[in-house]
């Protein structure tokens, strides 16, 4: 059992099985940006279907075919390897005409749109991500399958940093602590930020594991930041009354845990204590993040699944659903399954 195995669920670990990403369609994924395109400007936007290509090997084959350096094109976020992926990029100086050469000679690579707008695109910029997912092989009680599907469309689920945050073994916590220890100077900088981003979501899904474990993740504390639902807004809640249950029932509001940096603790009083307990033994990494300059931040507690549906066909379960920007397919999963990859299919950056 690896370390994103071993942390709490919402009740327990599932015991139905199946395989995931057994053919690359078995893991489709689309991606809604945030913003309107103008229809005008001098960035062109391209949306492009991959399939078995994560997004820094296809910005690294277009900016070698393009002729340009692969940090003028811009993407809202980065897609997996493993599956069939949509996403849109950016190119300033670039034609439809030149992409469409450069991709004749690419079987894995197809133009779905081109469209122009007046910014490059910025990373962050996604409204959601729809996906379809088939797990096949299934083994289990599909009863019980469906009261967890059902608990997810109606309360959501725990909001964990997905195991491709890691990386392969884990390898981006050992080098994160390298990082902030001073044994590892990565040459650019978004590499030294993608490392220590790897140790933030490492100390949150400890926090909200903890939190799980004490059934405290949708009960609030005095202290406790809200985040307000579809928002990067939040507010101290130093009482807890019933307006704060209320709105927390209502998906009005969520409870957030920490992404630690050199501000150090946002939360006060019982949130405080509690968090600082949870994270006790990682003191020093603590430390460590408080003398970079990556401000602290919050993130939620919950993750809310949008338009969930699923169906049966055969042995195998397929699944529907949206998430917003920043939530992880796989940590929804593992609330419902005990799934496994085939060996040869692995999620990567």
């Amino acid at each position: 059992m690896n370390w994103f195995d071993s942390l709490a669920f919402v009740s327990s670990a599932p015991k139905a099985t199946a395989i995931l990403k057994q053919e690359p369609e078995d893991f489709y994924v689309d991606e809604t940006l945030s913003f309107p395109l103008t229809g005008s400007g001098e960035h062109l936007y391209v949306q492009i279907e991959k399939r078995q290509m994560n997004t820094e090997f296809l910005i690294k084959i277009l900016s070698k075919k393009l002729g340009v350096k692969s940090q003028t094109i811009g993407v809202a976020g980065l897609k997996d390897r493993q599956g069939v992926t949509r996403q849109w990029l950016s190119f300033q100086g670039v034609t439809p005409e030149q992409l469409d050469i450069v991709i004749e000679d690419e079987p894995d690579i197809r133009i779905i749109d081109y469209q122009w707008n007046q910014k490059k695109l910025r990373r962050g910029a996604i409204a959601h991500n729809y996906f379809k997912l088939c797990l096949k092989q299934f083994r289990g009680d599909k009863a019980e399958v469906e009261n967890r599907l059902n608990y997810i469309k109606i309360s959501g689920f725990p909001n964990y940093f997905g195991p491709q945050r890691f990386g392969i073994q884990e390898g981006n916590i050992n080098k994160a602590r390298a990082v902030l220890s001073g044994e590892l100077k990565p040459k650019r900088r978004e590499q030294k930020y993608f490392f220590l981003s790897a140790a933030r979501s490492y100390l949150f899904n400890q926090t909200l594991s903890l939190r799980l474990s004490d059934q405290q993740w949708l009960i609030p504390m005095s202290g406790d930041l809200m985040n307000l639902q579809g928002s990067t807004r939040f507010f101290a809640c130093d009482i807890v009354d019933e307006n704060i249950i209320s709105r927390l029932e209502q998906q009005d509001i969520h409870i957030t845990g920490p992404l630690m940096g050199r501000q150090g603790w946002m939360t006060k009083h019982d949130a405080l204590n509690f968090e600082k307990a949870c994270l006790s033994e990682q003191d020093v990494w603590l430390k460590q993040l408080q003398q970079t300059d990556i401000d602290s931040d919050r993130r939620a507690l919950r993750a809310l699944c949008e338009n969930l549906s699923w169906f049966w066909q055969e042995d195998a379960l397929v699944l529907e659903f949206q998430l917003a920007a920043g939530m992880y397919a796989t940590s929804l999963l593992r609330e419902i399954i005990d799934y496994s990859e085939t060996e040869n299919i692995k999620l990567s950056l």
